[in-house]
């Protein structure tokens, strides 16, 4: 009685949804995208993006709570890194440079963000909350960090978490562009703007590497620490927030609906999201290794002459 009271308390926030997910290219003719709603009805590009009950509503219940409790008991285990410094001497000086980014990378990043958003806003109702993909977070997060220390809304210590924990959401982009869904984009030049804007991704935190105003050198254990609270944002906001917002708008937002269309078919099944996020997590980490190796080869080239953010402590700062 239970199950079946929670079964259709959750349906009953979308009812609309079907059971699988429509597929991207028309079969019968009059494929179903939504209860009572043929998919040639809709707008181009929105059928491959639609939702579905692929999981059922216990499951989504079940991870829901886990995943919510799991997170917020690692945010109350760890504490976020300080902005403790890694003192290096030039010329017998100490210098330590500031998170302030230069005036050309907070314009980049807010006209990035802007045109991003502008594709977002054309073609069907309701697309805008595609900005909810990593990708286009990642974007809405460097602006952020442009903006709030630009104005001084945003603390050195609170950018220098947010770009610790984006560093290994790098290898998103570069699993974007290593296997691109392209199914909603319909707009002109909307796809050339998909691959540049994901290369340009990788500008921010190159620069902030490259210039010794943040490192991810240090321990082992706070080199760990930081991919485990990478793994921790990213749960909470995609199982937490994103998932009930894609059963409500009845999109796949980043896929917690139902699986990704992949050249290998490996994640299927009502554990496709527990592969994904296992999948997810060794690709945060295999990231963060090749960022500190990077970063190692950076400093031996070109001599380390700079006070670096690093994780060797996890204490903030007073």
């Amino acid at each position: 009685m239970a199950v079946d009271w929670i079964d259709g308390a959750l349906r009953s926030l979308n009812p609309s949804l079907l059971d699988h997910p429509p597929p991207c290219e028309e079969v019968t003719g009059s494929d179903l995208c939504y209860v009572d709603i043929q998919c040639n009805e809709l707008p181009h590009g929105q059928r491959c993006v639609i939702g579905s009950w692929y999981l059922s509503s216990q499951r989504h219940i079940l991870e829901f709570v886990l995943v919510t409790f799991v997170c917020l008991l690692t945010f109350q285990i760890l504490t976020p890194p300080s902005r403790c410094t890694k003192v290096v001497k030039k010329n017998h000086h100490h210098q330590t440079l500031s998170l302030q980014p230069p005036t050309w990378l907070t314009f980049h990043s807010i006209l990035c963000t802007s045109i991003t958003v502008a594709y977002k806003t054309m073609g069907y109702s309701g697309k805008i909350l595609f900005m909810a993909m990593p990708c286009n977070t990642i974007w809405i997060l460097y602006s952020l960090i442009c903006l709030g220390l630009q104005f001084g809304i945003m603390s050195e210590y609170a950018a220098h978490v947010l770009l610790q924990i984006s560093a290994s959401y790098m290898s998103l982009v570069a699993l974007a562009l290593a296997t691109p869904d392209l199914g909603d984009l319909v707009q002109p030049f909307e796809v050339y703007w998909f691959f540049l804007s994901h290369v340009m991704l990788f500008f921010m935190p190159l620069y902030y590497i490259f210039s010794g105003r943040i490192s991810t050198l240090g321990t082992v254990v706070s080199f760990m620490k930081w991919w485990w609270l990478s793994c921790t944002f990213f749960s909470l906001y995609y199982v937490t927030i994103i998932t009930p917002v894609s059963i409500v708008s009845g999109f796949n937002l980043n896929y917690m609906l139902s699986p990704p269309p992949l050249p290998v078919d490996f994640v299927t099944g009502e554990d496709f999201r527990i592969i994904s996020m296992v999948f997810v997590f060794s690709v945060f980490f295999g990231m963060r290794v090749f960022i500190t190796f990077l970063e190692c080869a950076i400093r031996w080239v070109f001599g380390g002459s700079t006070v670096s953010r690093t994780s060797d402590t996890f204490k903030k700062e007073n």
